[in-house]
């Protein structure tokens, strides 16, 4: 997961200055991305999914968690309805 956790942990350091949540919606993951183990300065864009929970209006709850079973590393979104664009909240609120 090196290359993929500089990454991770350089998308994290981008987004969080803009979307972090509120103090109470946050959370610490049990097995947390050591992010100060790793590079903060790569260029990559973040994934298709976290982009598109960005426009809806989705905060990040904390600090990205590190799933070592896939080797990944795992983002909490909180995409709150009164942020949410109409567009958005037609396909995620649907009744």
């Amino acid at each position: 997961m090196a290359d993929g956790g500089c990454a991770a942990a350089s998308i994290y350091r981008r987004l969080v200055r803009n979307h972090l949540s509120s103090a109470e919606y946050r959370v610490i993951p049990r097995c947390e991305l050591p992010l100060a183990a790793l590079r903060r300065d790569v260029d990559t864009q973040p994934p298709a999914l976290v982009k598109g929970y960005l426009r809806a209006g989705a905060y990040i709850c904390g600090a990205p968690a590190r799933d070592p079973d896939f080797n990944t590393a795992d983002l909490l979104m909180l995409p709150p309805p009164s942020r949410m664009s109409a567009r958005y909240a037609r396909y995620f609120l649907r009744t």
